[in-house]
């Protein structure tokens, strides 16, 4: 009730919020939430036999995009090709970002390496690398993992 009216607010849209003072700096422009579909991208002669996406959720606050991802997937083979997800839920402001995207959580059958993977991003996929002695960086190959099938949990975030 708004002065003994009843009145019901179903949406109020506005175009920005300034939060902390009324500097540009200080405006809100975007807020979205959503779900979004990865996938895992399969080389010539690979298939997904199975992707299960347990939760695929994002946070898009400004420019910045937070996504998790619990996936379990299944693939024909594991070829000596580059672990890439598709789908992101925003392309990537410019490719090759090294946007924070790491694993955690329960991970099964990814392989040695994933102790030191990460993601980074490129338009609007997300390419495995891990930390190497040698070079710093190298890609992380779906070879390299212990079995086709596999569960993975990513999070993180990066610019849009």
């Amino acid at each position: 009730d708004i002065g003994g009216v009843n009145a019901e607010v179903r949406n109020i849209y506005a175009q920005g919020l300034y939060v902390g003072g009324s500097a540009a700096a200080n405006k809100l422009d975007d807020y979205e939430e959503g779900t979004w579909t990865p996938a895992f991208y399969t080389y010539s002669g690979v298939t997904t036999s199975s992707i299960t996406n347990h939760l695929a959720t994002y946070t898009k606050i400004g420019n910045i995009v937070h996504i998790h991802a619990k996936i379990s997937v299944t693939l024909s083979s594991l070829p000596g090709q580059t672990v890439t997800i598709t789908g992101l839920p925003f392309a990537a402001a410019g490719s090759d970002q090294y946007a924070i995207i790491a694993l955690g959580g329960h991970n099964a059958n990814t392989g040695a390496y994933s102790s030191k993977a990460h993601f980074r991003t490129n338009g609007s996929q997300l390419d495995g690398v891990y930390y190497n002695a040698s070079s710093n960086t190298a890609y992380w190959y779906y070879s390299h993992m212990d079995s086709p099938t596999f569960h993975m949990n990513i999070h993180g975030f990066y610019t849009v």
